[in-house]
């Protein structure tokens, strides 16, 4: 009796010592194996929203001014997208609760790679003894007036503020997703960051 309580005891021993050392080879091996499957997640779901949250732009519009006595009426084709620094997102995960705050928008607007993205329709010179002929100088000049015209009118129209309001409904319905909470998407310029400074230039 006395020899299978002792053996009983030892077996429990060597049972538990074979736990042990299980427990600290899992936390070793599979703990850091769980962080990095955890990081790739985390990457690639930031790179899914940061696609969610993305509005692609498509834009050809007139362009009308002067460069000094030099008049020009000219159509310029552009596009780009309305984006989100989301890698820097900052977010509050309370008990039920995750509240985000929208970041500020990315504008970004090139001239198309079509051709014919950019066409001179007509100029004209005030100056009776000058050529109203545009210098390759004078059409680069022409170019950024027609983005910058193009970004103010983005902004006077509404357009990147229903780029922010589709990014904080998109978000909220991904976070939900991804925490199992409710998640309010907070957005304190919902005409868009640079409202003021870019309708300056349509007025």
């Amino acid at each position: 009796m006395i020899k299978t309580l002792r053996l009983s005891i030892a077996l429990l021993l060597s049972l538990a010592a074979i736990a042990a050392v299980g427990f600290v080879a899992y936390k070793l091996f599979f703990k850091e194996k769980d962080a990095v499957s955890v990081e790739a997640s985390k990457i690639a779901d930031i790179e899914t929203l940061a696609e969610l949250c993305t509005m692609e732009i498509y834009t050809d519009m007139p362009v009308k001014g002067n460069i000094g006595s030099k008049h020009f009426f000219a159509r310029q084709t552009l596009q780009g997208s309305i984006s989100f620094d989301l890698d820097s997102l900052s977010y509050n995960e309370g008990a039920d609760t995750i509240t985000i705050s929208l970041p500020k928008e990315k504008v970004e607007l090139l001239e198309s790679t079509l051709d014919g993205s950019f066409r001179v329709i007509d100029t004209w010179n005030t100056d009776l003894f000058s050529s109203p002929a545009l210098s390759n100088s004078e059409e680069t000049e022409i170019k950024r007036i027609a983005r910058a015209k193009a970004i103010a009118s983005m902004y006077a129209d509404g357009t990147v503020a229903k780029a922010r309001n589709e990014a904080k409904q998109r978000l909220s319905e991904f976070m939900r997703i991804v925490y199992h909470l409710p998640v309010i998407v907070n957005d304190s310029t919902p005409k868009g960051a640079n409202y003021h400074s870019y309708v300056r230039e349509v007025k």
